[in-house]
């Protein structure tokens, strides 16, 4: 059960109860009072550019510029996908990005075939927050003010296309705690999709057993 106010958080049992509550998938009935209850304790983790951060380490693992290359899909079924796992480091931890090609059919296109190309990233930590979402419009998205935050990481997604005459629309839902960039190029039939998403550092991934050396360093930590 959380908290009903600041007051009642009194020890890190709480914490660790607001926290996994917040970082679900599934909007909360409580997620404003558990977004105060977050920011009074560390409000470092509401700093939209995190997900930057995130992106860049995943950028620098990754190797190689992120551009379009349709001839990484030529071998792909229609309907099938080829995933990639992309080990990164970041805050002191492990995490696996994934990155997925995608063959598919635009009914809105006539059945054309299209092509997504889809790295999904973890949030390591950041808390979505209100006043970056915009949903005037009837989508959740952005605010337009809120843009600058990750301006590394729109540059990246508005070159991954060799085409000016692209669209890019960033969804945030704060409820759901996820972030998707979305690029569109009608000219080469294709979309680049960029997604922040709740993950589990590689450290965190145990199934209780351990070797001797790994249980030595374990109790042996400061």
């Amino acid at each position: 059960m959380l908290p009903s106010t600041l007051e009642d958080l009194d020890d890190r049992d709480d914490y660790d109860v607001i926290y996994s509550n917040l970082k679900r998938s599934e909007p909360l009935q409580n997620h404003v009072l558990v977004s105060r209850i977050i920011q009074s304790i560390n409000p470092q983790k509401f700093n939209l550019k995190i997900l930057q951060d995130v992106f860049q380490s995943f950028a620098t693992a990754f190797g190689k510029p992120i551009k379009y290359d349709p001839s990484q899909f030529s071998n792909i079924p229609v309907s099938d996908k080829r995933s990639n796992p992309v080990h990164f480091e970041y805050d002191n931890k492990t995490w696996c990005a994934k990155v997925q090609r995608l063959k598919w059919e635009n009914y809105q296109d006539n059945n054309k075939e299209w092509n997504t190309y889809s790295i999904k990233l973890p949030n390591d930590g950041y808390i979505y927050h209100h006043t970056h979402e915009d949903k005037t419009q009837g989508s959740s998205v952005l605010c337009e003010s809120s843009h600058s935050f990750i301006s590394e990481l729109i540059d990246t997604a508005l070159n991954f296309f060799d085409d000016d005459n692209i669209s890019i629309r960033v969804f945030y839902l704060n409820n759901r705690s996820r972030m998707n960039v979305k690029v569109k190029s009608v000219k080469h039939k294709a979309w680049l999709q960029i997604t922040f998403e709740y993950g589990y550092p590689k450290q965190h991934v145990t199934n209780g057993w351990f070797t001797k050396e790994q249980m030595e360093k374990l109790i042996n930590k400061k």
